[in-house]
C-alpha cells in the first residue's frame, strides 16, 4: 500500500503539472502550435502495452537507447535506485495526454474578458494565472484530480511488462498484487480482500475530495 501510495503521488502530481504546463504553453497562437499539441496529445492515443514494450527496449542495458546517449550501463529496469522513478516518469507521460486535452478544453472556455479587466487593474502574466485562469479552471481540475487518483491506483501495464514488481518489490504495486495473488499463486481470498481494500482505499478519498468541492471548486 505505500509503494501504491507513493505512485499515485508522483503520477498524480506530476501528470496534472505536465498538463497544465503544456496546456498554458499553447493556449496562445504561435508558429507551429498545431504540432506541439499534438505530441502533447499523442500519449492518449499510444496503447500502454505498446508503449511498455517501446521503453523496455530503450532501457535495455546493451542495447537501449538510453545508455547509449548517455554513455552508461546501467540496468534501469533492476537497479533498485532508478526502477520506481522511471516507472513513475513513464506513467505521468501517459497520463499527461488526458490531461492536456481536457485542461486545453478548459482554458479555451475562460471568457477573454476577464484577461482584459485584469489587464487594465495592472495585472501581470502570474497575477492572471492565480487569480484568474486557475479559479476558472477548478473544475476541470478537480474532475482530473479524481480521474488520475483513481487511474493511478489501478495501475498495472507497466508494472507488469516492465519490472515484475521488482526489484525488491519497490515496484509491486496493489493491482500487480492482487494479481499475483489470484492468478499466480491462486490464493483467491486474498486477492478478494485486498480488492476490498483497495476499493476502500479510492472511496475515502473520492469522498474527502468531494467534501472539499464547495471550498476550492469555483463555478
Amino acid at each position: 500500500i505505500w509503494v501504491t501510495v507513493r505512485f499515485v503521488f508522483f503520477v498524480v502530481t506530476g501528470g496534472l503539472l505536465v498538463g497544465l504546463c503544456t496546456s498554458l504553453i499553447t493556449a496562445k497562437k504561435f508558429p507551429g502550435r498545431a504540432i506541439a499539441s499534438a505530441i502533447f496529445a499523442m500519449p492518449i492515443a499510444i496503447a500502454s502495452s505498446a508503449a511498455a514494450m517501446s521503453f523496455k527496449m530503450m532501457l535495455h542495458q546493451s542495447i537501449g537507447l538510453l545508455n547509449h546517449v548517455l554513455g552508461t550501463n546501467i540496468n534501469w529496469l533492476s537497479d533498485t535506485y532508478w526502477t520506481f522513478p522511471i516507472i513513475c516518469i513513464l506513467s505521468v507521460w501517459l497520463a499527461s495526454g488526458i490531461n492536456f486535452i481536457f485542461i486545453g478544453a478548459g482554458l479555451r472556455n475562460i471568457p477573454d474578458e476577464l484577461y482584459e479587466s485584469a489587464s487594465i487593474d495592472g495585472a501581470n502574466y502570474w497575477d492572471k494565472l492565480v487569480h484568474v485562469t486557475m479559479p476558472c479552471l477548478s473544475p476541470t481540475l478537480f474532475f482530473q484530480i479524481i480521474i488520475n487518483i483513481i487511474n493511478a491506483f489501478q495501475s498495472f501495464t507497466l508494472v507488469k511488462l516492465l519490472t515484475q514488481g521488482g526489484p525488491n518489490s519497490q515496484t509491486n504495486l496493489i493491482v500487480y498484487s492482487i494479481y499475483l495473488d489470484a492468478f499466480r499463486n491462486f490464493r483467491f481470498g486474498t486477492a478478494a480482500a485486498r480488492s476490498i481494500v483497495l476499493f476502500v482505499i479510492i472511496m475515502v478519498i473520492t469522498l474527502l475530495q468531494f467534501s472539499t468541492e464547495k471550498r476550492s471548486v469555483h463555478y
